[in-house]
């Protein structure tokens, strides 16, 4: 989900830019000023979409049970005004209690449409499809895969599978997918989708998948994953990929016309220097063979 997609953020732009979510920024504008009056965080562009930012410190401050120090005041204040908005009402909530359903509803609203099946969950899912594949196919080297993952890894995945609850995954959440012989068929082999959705109980609950109900059988599994498969990331996600040049033509020797072009200027220079040094050669032997005799002079 980390890898750069420009399908994805056009997307991504799309789904916070409905009619519905801006009428809920239209409503709650007020309830983002005074948010962002209180934290710093500039919520007036898309308040719905960005206030992810501001919720995600205090859910934390919330879930790991942190009281000291504890919440800000502002933020269990009550009274807010909404408009009356039919998605996320606000009678008789508390500041942080809206901020915490409209992160809920932006949890599945961030990954639920097609491409995002595709371009977020799908990848998990199509994943495990395929080690579903080889585990039947006889290659049982791996019985147990573990993906660790974000909160919102977990949403994209449950959104996907069409069995979201439309709420942001608690820490710890889980998703499992398993892979059983059938029953009634010693060849057959069925899937089973349990979540957890928090660790503090044994509360375990069995997904039925759209058309699958569980056991839903591995073909049908197979099936419904395969519609996630993405074969060319940057093709399908429409990025701008630099064109890799084409490599040099080269000849019998495997040499390129510039590397032709270096060899021979070095050897030219090598040469030059070697008829340099045999000219300097011959000409100091020369000189010494042709050196005058002394004269010994006959006297007076």
């Amino acid at each position: 989900m980390g890898r750069p997609c420009a399908l994805r953020e056009k997307e991504v732009e799309r789904v916070f830019s409905t009619p519905t979510i801006q009428q809920i920024n239209s409503d709650y504008a007020e309830f983002f000023n005074l948010v962002g009056n209180n934290t710093g965080v500039d919520l007036s562009e898309n308040g719905f979409r960005d206030i992810t930012t501001v919720v995600d410190f205090l859910y934390i401050q919330v879930s790991y049970r942190i009281y000291y120090p504890p919440l800000p005041d502002w933020t269990t204040e009550g009274n807010v005004k909404c408009n009356n908005n039919p998605i996320i009402p606000c009678k008789d909530k508390t500041v942080y209690e809206i901020m915490k359903e409209m992160n809920d509803l932006r949890f599945y609203v961030m990954y639920n449409s097609t491409e995002l099946h595709k371009l977020d969950g799908g990848s998990v899912l199509t994943d495990i499809g395929k080690k579903f594949g080889e585990y039947v196919a006889g290659n049982r080297s791996v019985t147990y895969n573990i993906y660790s993952a974000h909160d919102s890894t977990v949403s994209a995945v449950l959104t996907a599978l069409q069995i979201s609850d439309a709420k942001q995954p608690e820490y710890t959440a889980t998703v499992m997918v398993e892979l059983h012989k059938s029953a009634g068929d010693a060849q057959g082999h069925e899937v089973k989708v349990f979540y957890k959705p928090i660790t503090d109980n044994s509360s375990i609950e069995e997904k039925n998948l759209p058309g699958c109900p569980s056991p839903c059988k591995l073909e049908d599994f197979l099936q419904y994953v395969k519609r996630f498969e993405i074969s060319d990331w940057d093709k399908e996600c429409g990025n701008n990929v630099p064109t890799t040049p084409a490599p040099p033509s080269t000849d019998s020797l495997g040499l390129t016309h510039q590397e032709k072009i270096t060899i021979i200027a070095c050897s030219t220079v090598v040469v030059v220097f070697c008829l340099i040094l045999l000219i300097m050669f011959v000409r100091k032997r020369s000189s010494r063979s042709m050196a005058p005799y002394l004269s010994l002079g006959t006297g007076a």
